[in-house]
């Protein structure tokens, strides 16, 4: 699903076909957004837990 980011009056949009996802926020914030869309249409399986610290 293609994700566009647009600059609008007050910061930058995320939306894709099916609607808008974020209106008014920073690019920063835009383009991880954008990043976790795209890994969800490529099927990562988010399971909302953390990741083990390593070497412990």
């Amino acid at each position: 699903m293609p994700v566009k980011i647009k600059k609008v009056k007050g910061g930058y949009q995320v939306s894709t076909p099916h609607g808008i996802k974020a209106k008014r926020t920073t690019l920063k914030k835009a383009e991880a957004q954008k990043k976790i869309i795209d890994a969800a249409d490529a099927g990562h399986p988010f399971t909302g837990k953390k990741r083990a610290a390593r070497g412990k």
